[in-house]
Order: structure tokens, then sequence, then C-alpha cells
């Protein structure tokens, strides 16, 4: 029963470990997608800086909604 506690810990640790990722993950993308929003207009003046520089070819993209 003594390393019962060890085990938990561990198990503990590594969920702890797996959310602190995950919730840096969710984070950053959508620091990403803000940052992209803001400079969608620079796909109207040409690729350089664009977020979605591998298709936007210097065209503007729709915005939905």
């Amino acid at each position: 029963m003594h390393g019962q506690w060890a085990d938990w810990l561990v198990v503990g640790l590594v969920v702890g470990a797996a959310a602190l990722w995950l919730g840096l993950r969710v984070r950053r993308d959508m620091r990403r997608r803000k940052e992209a929003a803001a400079r969608q207009e620079t796909c109207d003046l040409g690729c350089e800086g664009c977020p979605f520089s591998d298709v936007c070819r210097g065209k503007a993209f729709p915005r939905k909604g």
C-alpha cells in the first residue's frame, strides 16, 4: 500500500501536465486566430505577412458570418 500513493501522485502529475499543455495550446491558437483576423487586410496588399500566404495569392478572403 505504500507504493499506491506514489502511483496516484504520478497519475495526477501526468494529468495535470496534459491539462496544462492543452490549455496552453488552446490559448496560443486563440491568440493566433485573433492576430490573423487583425492582419487579414494585408492579403489585399499582397502575400507578405499574410496568415494565409500559402493560399493567399494576393486576393482578399471573404468574411464569413
